[in-house]
């Protein structure tokens, strides 16, 4: 019987495969594009309000179902290829590898000419290690831990971050909101795909960091879940906050007296100083 990490591996191969698979007409770079955006748009679209951005997502998912006709049923398969590798992928903590960014990479479609390099998963945990290091601290005092990330990419060094806090005890999907940021659609796709994937709250966004344009944005099924930057959002963050304090004192047989008390949901807004850059 195969291990995890065979059975990833497998899945891994497996999908490069699927997506080298497609008839010539289609080629390699074209095939991971479109599949990103029309994997990206169906999870965007499945919670989003149906205006003009969630029109254009379905407009730009029929015409790539033109364009395949037939070949077009890869698409499904091959996203279930992507998943398995994912959650094969998962160690006891729940952290998980970046499957689409290392196919990204294996199949030679970085953009070499724009500077385009992706961090090594290795490197970004590291660094998310060292910014990270005091989490639980942070915790202690605000619902909530918001990350941006100005360059995204692939959305790997937002995995790293996901991954250290999941190998910290801390669960990302109640404690952390990500903002994500990229110049090229792709990266937005990749990286909108990586954090629904993995149970992240987060918000990305097509733009420029560097002077602060913005064309269009996503959001991760778990923004909409928990409400955004509503105030709705901020209650039920308190809500969190305040059942992880119980938690932590009743397991350090603190008296109930002494327990953190629920914080307003005025006090859950975001802060600047709970801002975390890479």
């Amino acid at each position: 019987m195969k291990s995890r990490l065979e059975a990833a591996t497998t899945d891994r191969a497996s999908f490069e495969r699927e997506i080298r698979a497609f008839p010539s007409q289609f080629r390699t770079h074209e095939v991971f594009r479109d599949f990103c955006e029309v994997v990206s748009a169906s999870f965007a679209n499945a919670w989003a309000i149906k205006d003009e951005a969630w029109q254009a997502r379905e407009d730009r998912y029929a015409a790539v179902q033109r364009k395949y006709g037939e070949e077009f049923e890869r698409f499904p398969a091959m996203l279930g290829t992507l998943i398995n590798a994912l959650e094969n992928s998962r160690d006891e903590s729940g952290a998980m590898d970046d499957v689409l960014g290392l196919t990204f990479e294996l199949l030679e479609l970085s953009n070499h000419f724009a500077g385009q390099y992706f961090t090594p998963l290795c490197v970004s945990e590291l660094m998310a290690q060292m910014t990270l290091c005091d989490a639980k601290s942070i915790l202690d005092d605000k619902p909530f831990i918001s990350v941006l990330e100005p360059a995204a990419g692939c959305g790997r060094t937002l995995l790293a971050a996901v991954n250290v806090l999941r190998r910290n005890g801390l669960d990302p999907s109640s404690c952390v909101r990500v903002t994500a940021v990229d110049i090229d659609p792709l990266c937005v796709a990749m990286t909108h795909i990586t954090l629904s994937l993995a149970g992240v709250p987060a918000i990305v966004i097509h733009g420029n960091s560097l002077t602060c344009e913005e064309w269009s944005r996503v959001t991760t099924p778990l923004w909409r879940i928990r409400g955004g930057t509503s105030p709705a959002a901020s209650a039920v963050f308190a809500a969190v906050h305040a059942k992880r304090a119980e938690s932590s004192a009743d397991q350090s047989s603190v008296e109930t007296s002494e327990r953190v008390p629920t914080p307003e949901p005025k006090s859950c807004q975001p802060r600047p100083t709970q801002l975390i850059l890479f």
